[in-house]
């Protein structure tokens, strides 16, 4: 048997196939950022967002809890769209959303595996 097939896996090389939640695009400023929830439902929805980085982005976005929607100018929330031109976003090809609780969702881009945050929405406001 070669020496390597006895060593464990590098998470490393692992972890180029599971999912990534980038949060450099987050809107900070604008109404669907975390500072609307409470600390608790922050953590709670973090906790989620980890289990779901031990997924290949395929799992997720397969059904649930994933889910692709298209051009972003297509949102049905007015405020929303016009918050993605504000974030110069509106030209990405396809918004694209994590299931975190019953109504609270997490709203970005995908470029596999990587998934970029933009709007928190708790109370599932933006694609209802």
């Amino acid at each position: 048997m070669p020496a390597r097939a006895g060593r464990p896996a590098l998470f490393t090389a692992q972890a180029d196939h599971l999912l990534r939640v980038r949060w450099n695009r987050f809107d900070y400023g604008g109404p669907w950022c975390l500072s609307v929830s409470s600390s608790d439902e922050i953590v709670a929805m973090m906790r989620r967002v980890c289990d779901m980085e031990q997924m290949p982005p395929l799992q997720v976005f397969s059904g649930e809890p994933g889910k692709d929607y298209g051009d972003p100018a297509r949102l049905p929330n007015k405020a929303a769209k016009d918050r993605l031109v504000e974030l110069g976003l509106i030209d990405e090809t396809c918004v694209s959303r994590l299931r975190i609780s019953g109504p609270g969702r997490l709203y970005g881009f995908r470029r596999d595996p990587e998934f970029y945050a933009v709007f928190w929405d708790p109370k599932h406001e933006i694609w209802s």
